[in-house]
């Protein structure tokens, strides 16, 4: 996804394919095998419900744990996609 769709996304706001966290805790897992076992979404985690960039801490090993943890907690097992960007100077996450 490219900067200019995301924000676009964190615009438009929520939806039954859009989900926005201000951190990721067991409720994005929750969401992922929602969305998983519908049409597929995106959750933007580092923003808030009402679309405020909050950013998030991403640590050196912070994206691959987040995967792990989806992986391991979802039954049949989701590899998610995450990546990293920057919005308004402010690190959010997509999954």
């Amino acid at each position: 996804m490219n900067h200019d769709e995301l924000v676009n996304l964190i615009k438009t706001g929520e939806s039954e394919i859009t989900e926005r966290k201000p951190h990721f805790r067991d409720d994005v897992i929750y969401t992922a095998g929602a969305f998983a076992n519908k049409r597929g979404g995106t959750i933007i985690i580092g923003v808030s419900d009402e679309g405020e960039v909050r950013g998030i801490t991403i640590g050196k090993e912070t994206l691959v744990q987040w995967s792990n943890k989806i992986c391991n907690s979802t039954h049949p097992r989701i590899v998610p996609d995450i990546e990293q960007h920057e919005v308004d100077g402010k690190y959010v996450v997509t999954i």
